[in-house]
């Protein structure tokens, strides 16, 4: 069986170069759109209107004042990454767009006829280019959908001492934020040395490994995605600098 032809929307950063490692075993990649990343200013305007000032500003504090402290933990990602034969730095080529919503994306993507499209970091799609472009389209989140959409699902899972629930989602993408049918997931136990900045890592890389082991069933029309169970659908953002650093979580 050859090798499927994938597309990669994402932005620039570690689980980026990550993903691109692990497809280029299993897949043939035909083109790597690096999305230019969305504004702080742009980012707080939203957050304001969905959360109000108060929880935003709360947010804004830890990414300020908290974050920047908490141990970067490089030994401990080195070696995860070493036992997963992953680099941190990986160079591969790109094409570098504003953003998924360019008018002419789905035309660049049609033309290329891809099998699959995998997307990692970018900005929520529209509804319009997933109907516009006939492939599917995959996304792992880090965290357990649908109680753990949005960001840090780990870490939340972790604050409200719901380990069961601490993993990833291998899934397909709709128009909402981490609501599309669900193909795989896979529960991860991180060790003491793991923190707020290796959750993401462990669990990403556990996505990895699903997306490897589902890739045929993808390609096939052999999997049996399911949807997310009702009335425990959650979106979590940053923590505010109070959840921190009084939560039962660091």
């Amino acid at each position: 069986m050859s090798k499927p032809k994938v597309i990669v929307l994402a932005t620039k950063g570690l689980s980026t170069n990550l993903l691109i490692q692990r497809l280029e075993e299993s897949a043939e990649l035909l083109a790597v759109f690096i999305e230019k990343p969305v504004s702080k200013k742009q980012i707080i305007s939203r957050r304001i209107k969905k959360i109000g000032w108060f929880k935003t500003l709360g947010q804004l504090s830890f990414l300020s004042l908290v974050l920047p402290l908490i141990p970067q933990r490089k030994k401990r990602i080195a070696s995860i990454l070493k036992a997963n034969n992953l680099k941190d730095k990986y160079s591969f080529p790109y094409k570098k767009i504003e953003s998924v919503h360019d008018t002419n994306l789905v035309k660049q993507i049609n033309a290329l006829n891809p099998d699959l499209i995998v997307i990692n970091g970018t900005r929520i799609l529209k509804k319009e280019f997933i109907e516009n472009v006939a492939v599917k389209i995959i996304n792992i989140h880090v965290g357990i959908t649908p109680k753990y959409r949005g960001i840090h699902g780990g870490f939340w899972a972790i604050y409200h001492k719901d380990l069961e629930n601490c993993g990833v989602t291998l899934h397909y993408v709709d128009a909402g934020i981490d609501t599309g049918n669900i193909i795989a997931q896979r529960r991860i136990s991180p060790r003491k040395s793991d923190n707020f900045k290796t959750y993401p890592i462990l669990q990403y890389i556990n996505g990895l490994d699903l997306l490897q082991e589902q890739m045929t069933k993808i390609m096939g029309g052999e999997t049996d995605p399911f949807p997310a169970p009702p009335n425990t659908s959650q979106l979590h953002y940053h923590p505010t600098i109070w959840q921190y650093l009084f939560g039962p979580a660091k």
